[in-house]
């Protein structure tokens, strides 16, 4: 027992390690990069798995004693060369970057490849503490990202590989002091920091980047699982600014210079209506809120995902005033959520330029914003009262028109034409802002002639902004057929080529992707990913005499369970997160969940494993549930909006915990039956599952882009349909011996 006890512990540590170092790596990626890049990155880095297994199956040497010592202080290694390549190049040398992420995972993939061909007859034990160290590297992220930030925690993450090192087998004396020093020194940074990310030498063209060019000078500087939140200061302007991820930049309203912010196109909903009642998402360092107090609103409710920018406003109200005063009620969670759990109505809710993601708008085309979806629109209108209005600042012409759209399905859903739609709708343009600065309001009761001519009045009055829509009044081309009802909503989508203007739903929510088809980038990886399986596929029948008659049904099983695991993962933290609301605590909950109890079903899968059929029963067991799963969603998520987090995360996480459970058990099953026909083919299933499961993330961000979610989890019931029928049809063997 005691022989068994650190090898474990080791595999525990070297998977907590794992996910820590690719959740803090994501974070840190955010702030350097857009996230086409970032994806990209990480998706090639988490390729190294299957790649190093790959080696181990071609060069069984690499089991031999000593080696899974090396190859963990070699991931630890790496991992200190690849934060300091980000410190070092800060967004540069993009190759570079692709090529060192990669390396820690390689050696992480050789490492979980040799330790369980080793220990292949204890599978389920290994396997179930692997997923049960990834689901507490998943929770202890969170903390190590609030407290240490994304960079240090990158240097957690060598050192607790390093650590893994020593338990991992007996090591000699070389590598205990080498892994040693590497704790030292992974250790010296964690504590002093001693180097940090200098964000004026950021590559990639940012909007902070742009003011701290012009003189802008960092300030302060705030880490947390959400973002990395910057202060800035700009000596030219006397004025501070709040920046996410060096992206969504937001200024601080000086109390004392109301005339430097109050022409802002963000006032004209307060002051055309003068509503009593606001419900404001997104404000970022408080300007919305200095409109409302401005306007004397009488009760401002605020939702602010970003906790950092909440805590620094409120400290500068010496500068910007009590903006979050005790009159404002103030949430630090996603604003949809909050709304959703509210039964109370508004006169006006507003939304100002929020992205949930912090990078310039053009770069985030996987960015799901589910504000701006046609599902959010009907919520916003149930929750205004009967004059009331909706008021969206937007980025340019482009997300206003998506948003004009979207709004004009919303209201057709509402049983009116779409032209009696449009009258519902006010745009404007601030075309003394750089760039000019759209705002679009939708209104609960239709906009008649007098009132149009109104408020256009009073924006040349407020503002001398340019009108984009004025209903019964003005409206520029395609909008004008779709005014007077000549041209419909299709058409106007299908006639806006090369645009994708389509409206977004909860289903597809990508609210900033307006390129009809995948993107480029996300083209290539796929091909890059399809050439290298066809490889495989072709080293597989080359060799096809030389394989076991088993392992032609069991490796394509493997294959299918890292396809099917990683769509079911996406389509889960899609769904859950509107009703968790803040996604930090979405992602480390339900991925925790995931992998926790996958674990958990690992360790009994070898009492399953021999029962007759076992296999079979479980894997149809899978197939229903996830099926009764996605069914019974809708209800669950209506019955639990109204209540509190702590119920609304546990019953959440109560009915995915028998899923996770069954879905731990069929890979240690497979690895077992692997294992008795030779270390090697161990190194194959780890090699195809994660080539296949890295393939899994990539076709499922591919059809949720194209198709929608719904689709996605119809891709997760084909790949265990897929399973099952491999098992029932081909090689009753096979069957048997499981």
């Amino acid at each position: 027992m005691n022989k068994a006890f650190k090898p474990l512990l080791a595999t525990a540590l070297l998977s907590m390690a794992s996910l820590i170092l690719e959740i803090s790596f994501a974070r840190v990626l955010s702030v350097i990069l857009i996230q086409s890049y970032v994806f990209l990155v990480l998706s090639l880095a988490v390729l190294g798995i299957g790649l190093g297994s790959a080696l181990v199956a071609l060069f069984p040497s690499l089991q031999q004693k000593g080696g899974l010592s090396l190859s963990l202080q070699l991931a630890s290694v790496s991992t200190l060369l690849l934060a300091l390549l980000v410190w070092g190049e800060m967004g540069g040398a993009k190759l570079l970057l692709f090529l060192a992420a990669t390396l820690p995972y390689l050696f992480l993939g050789m490492t979980l490849a040799a330790l369980f061909s080793r220990n292949s007859a204890q599978s389920s034990v290994f396997y179930g503490v692997d997923l049960i160290g990834a689901g507490l590297g998943v929770l202890f992220a969170v903390p190590l990202l609030n407290g240490l930030g994304g960079f240090n925690s990158l240097f957690v993450a060598a050192l607790v590989l390093a650590l893994a090192s020593l338990m991992i087998e007996p090591p000699s004396f070389f590598y205990r002091v080498f892994g040693l020093v590497i704790m030292i020194l992974a250790g010296l940074q964690v504590t002093t920091s001693f180097i940090q990310m200098d964000m004026t030498r950021l590559v990639t063209p940012k909007p902070m980047l742009e003011r701290l060019n012009k003189g802008g000078k960092i300030v302060e500087t705030r880490w947390d699982a959400f973002s990395r939140t910057d202060l800035v200061y700009q000596e030219a302007q006397d004025a501070y600014y709040l920046y996410m991820d060096g992206g969504a930049g937001s200024v601080i309203p000086d109390k004392s210079r109301t005339n430097l912010w109050q022409r802002d196109i963000g006032q004209f909903p307060f002051v055309a209506e003068q509503p009593e009642s606001s419900f404001i998402i997104g404000p970022g360092g408080g300007l919305d809120i200095a409109l409302a107090k401005a306007t004397d609103v009488a009760e401002i409710r605020v939702v602010e995902v970003n906790h950092a920018s909440i805590d620094i406003v409120r400290e500068m109200s010496n500068y910007a005033g009590e903006l979050y005063g005790e009159a404002i009620k103030v949430f630090a969670d996603e604003g949809r959520s909050v709304l959703k759990r509210s039964a109370q109505t508004y006169d006006l809710i507003f939304l100002s330029q929020v992205i949930t993601q912090a990078a310039d708008a053009r770069a985030y085309v996987l960015a799901e914003n589910k504000l701006y979806t046609v599902e959010a629109f009907h919520d916003y209108l149930d929750h205004l009262n009967i004059d009331g209005q909706i008021a969206l600042k937007l980025y340019d012409e482009l997300t206003l028109t998506r948003a004009f759209l979207t709004a004009i399905k919303t209201l057709s859903q509402k049983g009116m034409t779409e032209a009696e739609a449009s009258k519902h709708l006010f745009a404007l343009l601030d075309t003394q802002a750089n760039p000019p600065i759209p705002l679009l309001i939708v209104k609960n009761q239709a906009i008649e002639r007098e009132e149009a001519i109104r408020l256009a009045r009073l924006a040349e009055a407020q503002g001398g902004y340019a009108f984009l829509f004025i209903p019964g009044l003005l409206a520029n081309p395609p909008l004008d057929a779709l005014a007077s009802g000549q041209k419909g909503l299709d058409a106007i989508i299908a006639n806006a080529l090369p645009t994708d203007l389509r409206p977004v739903t909860d289903n597809r929510p990508f609210f900033y992707n307006f390129e009809k088809g995948l993107p480029s980038f996300l083209q290539r990886l796929i091909l890059a990913l399809l050439s290298l399986i066809a490889l495989l596929v072709v080293i597989w029948i080359v060799n096809a005499k030389k394989l076991e008659p088993s392992a032609h049904a069991l490796l394509p099983m493997v294959a299918l369970l890292g396809l099917g695991f990683m769509a079911l993962e996406i389509v889960v933290l899609q769904k859950t997160q509107l009703l968790l609301g803040h996604p930090t605590l979405a992602l480390s909950l339900m991925l925790g969940v995931l992998l926790l109890g996958s674990g958990l079903g690992s360790l009994f899968s070898s009492y399953i494993k021999q029962l007759n059929g076992g296999l079979l029963v479980t894997l149809v067991t899978i197939t229903v549930l996830w099926m009764l799963w996605t069914l019974c969603w809708f209800f669950m998520e209506t019955a639990l909006v109204s209540k509190t987090l702590t119920i609304r995360a546990l019953l959440t996480a109560l009915s995915l915990l028998p899923l996770a459970f069954c879905l731990g058990i069929p890979f240690p099953i497979i690895l077992t039956k692997l294992g008795k026909l030779g270390s090697t083919y161990v190194a194959l299933a780890w090699t195809v599952n994660g080539i296949f499961s890295v393939l899994g993330s990539v076709l499922a961000t591919a059809i949720s882009l194209s198709q929608g979610f719904s689709v996605l989890s119809l891709m997760v019931l084909v790949s265990y349909i897929c399973i099952i029928i491999l098992l029932t049809f081909t090689h009753q063997q096979t069957l048997k011996s499981l």
